[in-house]
């Protein structure tokens, strides 16, 4: 794996969410979109989110140079499939859906439920 490009990938993330999600640019729209002021805002464990930003977006880094490395084999089956399938779960929805449910302030039960479904 290139963890040069993984570190790269990672902090790019960082900065592409910090422009798109500042205030001047789509930010308010989103905080109002989902019920957030400014105050409840500034009532925020940003260290905390960040951590989690940043190893989810670690997670979803190395996994996809992992995926983008796979060649066509004679074991591409259903259950070889399934197996990827549950695998990018784990390992690419479950960290986007986290990170994003830390910024909406949303709680387990619907981190949860929006993972099952």
């Amino acid at each position: 794996m290139n963890w040069l490009a993984i570190i790269v990938a990672v902090l790019a993330s960082a900065v592409i969410g910090f422009i798109w999600y500042n205030p001047k640019v789509f930010g308010n729209a989103w905080m109002k979109s989902i019920g957030i002021t400014m105050d409840d805002a500034k009532n925020t464990n940003v260290a905390k989110m960040m951590i989690v930003d940043l190893a989810m977006a670690t997670i979803v880094s190395i996994n996809s140079a992992r995926f983008m490395g796979y060649p066509a084999t004679e074991y591409m089956t259903i259950k070889h499939g399934i197996f990827h399938g549950l695998e990018s779960l784990g390992y690419l929805v479950v960290p986007v859906i986290v990170t994003t449910a830390i910024y909406e302030k949303r709680n387990f039960k619907y981190i949860a439920i929006t993972v099952g479904y």
